[in-house]
């Protein structure tokens, strides 16, 4: 999270050895203005944190070689160059696949890709309503969806209010943070 909140937009980081408090920065790019992203958040649930999650990262195997390589190849062939390009499917389809992969290597603290039977639900609904670059943030249980542009938001937050399952869920939208941390000093 250093590079991002430092920096903003896109971050790629390249992991680090141990002892270094610090990882590589191996790319970064604004993403297009005009692109949102939705969190939503149901109104109870409550994902890792803390010493649960130090515990959880303790038990888990290590990632295989196999898919760290899928990973990877997720990231350096598909995710960065849409990017680069503003190709908004090809950006949103690289995402859910990263998501997935990513999400598996969680499964045996997390009972499966997701965090919970409910998230899955709401992913597995969104992809139905053709919302493509969805999946869970970190251990959840926010969703994130990556939106086209401020009308697709509009439409996905009627959407989740008008649904009886999602109805409850907290659903905050705004544009990618291209640029870091910014502090402004109040002058009195």
């Amino acid at each position: 999270g250093t590079y991002g909140f430092l920096l903003g937009g896109l971050i790629v980081d390249g992991g680090h050895l141990s002892g270094e408090p610090l990882g590589k920065l191996s790319f970064r790019c604004e993403l297009p203005t005009e692109w949102r992203f939705a969190l939503l958040t149901p109104p109870t649930a409550v994902g890792f944190s803390g010493l649960a999650e130090e515990q959880a990262l303790g038990k888990l195997a290590p990632v295989s070689e196999e898919v760290t390589r899928e990973l990877q190849h997720t990231i350096n062939e598909h995710l960065i160059p849409a990017a680069e390009l503003a190709d908004f499917l090809a950006f949103s389809e690289a995402v859910f696949h990263y998501g997935c992969l990513a999400g598996k290597c969680f499964a045996s603290a997390q009972g499966g890709t997701f965090a919970s039977p409910e998230t899955e639900r709401l992913i597995l609904w969104l992809r139905e309503q053709g919302y493509a670059g969805v999946g869970q943030s970190s251990w959840g249980p926010t969703v994130f969806v990556v939106l086209r542009d401020q009308a697709a938001a509009t439409t996905l937050s009627q959407a989740i209010s008008n649904h009886a399952t999602f109805r409850d869920y907290e659903c905050l939208v705004g544009p990618a943070a291209n640029r870091g941390v910014e502090v402004e000093v109040e002058a009195k």
